[in-house]
């Protein structure tokens, strides 16, 4: 299986996603709108939503494995370490929603 194109991706003029050397990673350019039911608005949508998803993959993943060694030390520990790790889940939560949500402003860029 081929790897995906590295990432942070952009959406550049109108649906089109590329990587930072401007090259197209995938169009979504709504070939004919009426048949395929998706128009130019929602296809433009579709792309940022892609770009959001894909950049912030790994950042989340990363958290997500955080919190899952913290969850699995809280289970054999005592209540007052108990708490500290799920502190320590809830920080880590908190600062990976916030990075998710900051990279959340569509990244529309025109390269030539």
């Amino acid at each position: 299986m081929a790897e995906h194109t590295k990432t942070p991706w952009f959406v550049s003029s109108t649906c089109l996603i590329c990587d930072e050397g401007a090259a197209i990673v995938a169009n979504l350019f709504p070939m004919n709108p009426i048949t395929c039911g998706v128009g130019l608005d929602e296809s433009e949508a579709n792309a940022e939503f892609i770009v959001r998803a894909c950049n912030n993959y790994d950042s989340l993943l990363a958290a997500l494995a955080k919190i899952q060694k913290l969850a699995d030390r809280a289970l054999g520990q005592n209540d007052m370490h108990r708490g500290k790790l799920l502190n320590d889940i809830g920080n880590i939560s908190e600062q990976a929603i916030a990075q998710a949500k900051e990279n959340n402003a569509p990244q529309i860029q025109n390269r030539a």
